[in-house]
């Protein structure tokens, strides 16, 4: 039996078309995934790199330290599915973000857990006289996202749970509208 972070690292749990695009990105698996049977992680990658894969119409590549993933456009927007979309990609790292900041309280207080599962749905709804979204054609962005627990927790317990899922890290980047800075470097 493997060990959980070798089964994180194996190429083998991507999709068959999404290794596919890992090979013919010209990087095999071994050179993008630490195959390392150790557990040891290596310091959260504060950079990440996303690179364009001129087979494929939108196909990304993402790579964070020795992790790589594909993204792509679904093929109602011209893409060819190989993996999940930008949006896609928002709601995991906010589900996931969330579902971990909740284990970490609940462990540390010693309340019974046993299973968080975070479902997320973003859209663009028509704003009700909101002046933010004047100039973007009536409507603002809603992240929805619903949160399911089973243990035995009491009242109290869950609405502390939800005021600490609005406390995550990334819902907390989200609501503070980061600025974006950009720079563009051309090479031939």
């Amino acid at each position: 039996m493997l060990a959980k972070a070798e089964i994180r690292r194996s190429p083998q749990h991507l999709p068959n078309r999404s290794r596919q695009v890992l090979r013919a990105s010209g990087r095999q698996a071994r050179d993008t995934i630490d195959p390392s049977p150790s557990l040891r992680r290596a310091p959260v990658a504060k950079k990440v790199t996303v690179q364009y894969l001129p087979d494929y119409a939108y196909s990304q590549l993402l790579t964070a330290g020795h992790h790589a993933f594909v993204a792509d456009e679904p093929p109602e927007s011209g893409g060819e599915d190989l993996g999940p979309s930008p949006y896609e990609l928002l709601l995991w790292a906010l589900g996931a973000c969330t579902s971990m900041t909740l284990l970490m309280y609940a462990r540390r207080k010693g309340w019974d857990v046993a299973e968080i599962s975070v479902h997320l749905t973003h859209d663009r709804v028509h704003a009700q006289d909101s002046s933010e979204a004047e100039g973007k054609g009536g409507k603002v962005e809603l992240i929805t996202r619903d949160i399911s627990i089973r243990g035995k927790l009491t009242e109290e317990q869950q609405q502390r749970l939800l005021e600490i899922a609005g406390r995550c890290p990334v819902h907390k980047t989200l609501a503070a509208c980061p600025k974006v800075v950009d720079s563009i470097i051309v090479g031939e």
